[in-house]
């Protein structure tokens, strides 16, 4: 697996060569790179994507999911509600958004947040069902309710 996302960053790499203002290519490149742990450099390929497509909400998105993995939250939310702006019902954004709320210890911004991705999209109720996390709100009465869909 680590040796086809490499190949697949190879082929952005040469597909960019040719025609460096592909912020699809500069996108898919940062999933990529994000895949193999490489944060910082995915960060600097969505950037890339964002230079030539500022209204990419995909990239936002990407981006702050990077950014939250090297633990720059503050940063992270920033791309999700630029994200936001451009898409407003971009479940995966409110989604992210509503971990770090978790991890704050802020249960009214997560579950706001939260309730926002599950009226959007309602897969994700079954994923904060398991997903840990949620695990330091889970016995929160509130959350409950909102993982019942009550």
């Amino acid at each position: 697996m680590l040796g086809r996302t490499q190949k697949a960053i190879d082929s952005f790499d040469q597909a960019l060569k040719i025609k460096p203002d592909q912020h699809e290519a500069w996108n898919n490149r940062g999933i990529a790179l994000s895949n193999l742990g490489r944060f910082q450099e995915a960060i600097d390929s969505f950037d890339q994507a964002l230079k030539i497509k500022p209204d990419q909400h995909e990239a936002w998105n990407n981006r702050g999911i990077a950014l939250r993995n090297l633990g720059r939250f503050d940063e992270a939310i920033a791309s999700f509600d630029q994200a936001l702006k451009i898409k407003p019902d971009n479940s995966s954004s409110f989604y992210n958004k509503a971990w770090y709320y978790t991890l704050q210890g802020n249960i009214d911004l997560t579950l706001e947040n939260l309730t926002q991705a599950i009226n959007l999209d309602e897969e994700y109720r079954e994923r904060a069902k398991t997903d840990p996390d949620f695990d330091s709100i889970r016995a929160d009465e509130r959350f409950q309710r909102l993982l019942l869909g009550s």
